[in-house]
């Protein structure tokens, strides 16, 4: 399921964030992905649902996008993955491309408050990985989208699943 072209971005990507945390970067400047245990977990509960159509919010460097992609290939789905920092940005694009993974995937950059409302998928599946502060507003303006797009999309013939990560399984 993982190719050899996901997998060294993968590692490349791990790598960096432990090289990150023994050097003592601040939170702030660090990529701040996800435990290769949550990308496992976000990649077993993608995988399996056919056309599988994911929300990231906080896409980061693309860790986690990685994870998600490389499940919704499988059965025809895709990410739209949401993020607002400029040089995350970059290392977003330069790494979904070194993984081989952009016809699975869209990036809509900037402020997830004001990117959200106008969306026009539903989704089936919502990661949420953005400042903790902000975890209600955004999950209510995702579910909100997802609920008009559902309603207005005469495409859509099933109602969204939302389904999030329990926040034990996040790691910071």
């Amino acid at each position: 399921m993982l190719d050899d072209r996901v997998r060294a971005v993968l590692e490349r990507l791990e790598a960096e964030d432990a090289q990150e945390r023994e050097e003592g970067v601040s939170r702030e400047l660090r990529g701040r992905q996800v435990a290769r245990s949550t990308g496992q977990f976000l990649f077993a509960l993608v995988a399996p649902q056919w056309d599988c159509e994911v929300l990231e919010i906080g896409g980061s460097r693309g860790y986690s996008t990685i994870w998600l992609a490389t499940a919704a290939r499988i059965l025809g789905g895709r990410v739209v993955s949401l993020e607002e920092d400029p040089a995350k940005v970059d290392a977003w694009r330069r790494n979904i491309a070194d993984a081989g993974l952009e016809e699975w995937v869209e990036l809509v950059e900037g402020d997830a408050r004001q990117t959200l409302p106008g969306l026009e998928d539903g989704f089936d599946v919502v990661f949420l990985d953005a400042w903790k502060d902000d975890y209600e507003l955004l999950f209510g303006l995702a579910r909100q989208a997802s609920t008009l797009a559902g309603s207005a999309s005469s495409e859509r013939t099933r109602p969204p699943k939302w389904r999030t990560p329990a926040p034990s399984q996040i790691e910071e």
